[in-house]
């Protein structure tokens, strides 16, 4: 299953999404993509971080900023690297909490998708 949750970023304030499912899942890939480029930079800069349910787990993370981070092409798909797996699953009718933080004012508002593969968990 696949679950889409598109995400427009102003160029200021940050956001919060949510990705429910409706039944118990485990989490394979997420990909993100953006519609604009956003130039990496020290001071004014996207973070873009995905959490388990409980919303305290961080799964993966996305950022800008020129310390640690990148920029952003449009229209290049980009495989965020996971961690946490063992906190990865989601119980029916959770879902996964999307924040995004600014570093300052970004240069241009985006467009980003954010794409959750996800597949049935197995009973035992």
């Amino acid at each position: 299953m696949l679950v889409s949750i598109p995400i427009a970023q102003a160029t200021t304030g940050a956001r919060v999404f949510y990705a429910p499912v409706p039944y118990a899942v485990n989490l394979v890939s997420i990909k993100l993509v953006s519609g604009q480029a956003l130039a990496a930079h020290a001071s004014n800069h996207l973070t873009i971080t995905i959490a388990a349910a409980n919303g305290s787990t961080v799964l993966a993370s996305r950022t800008t900023n020129s310390s640690g981070g990148s920029t952003l092409a449009a229209g290049t798909v980009e495989s965020l690297t996971i961690g946490n797996f063992d906190a990865s699953w989601l119980a029916p009718d959770e879902a996964y909490k999307i924040s995004t933080a600014l570093g300052g004012t970004l240069a241009n508002a985006v467009d980003l998708n954010l794409v959750f593969e996800l597949e049935a968990a197995r009973s035992v």
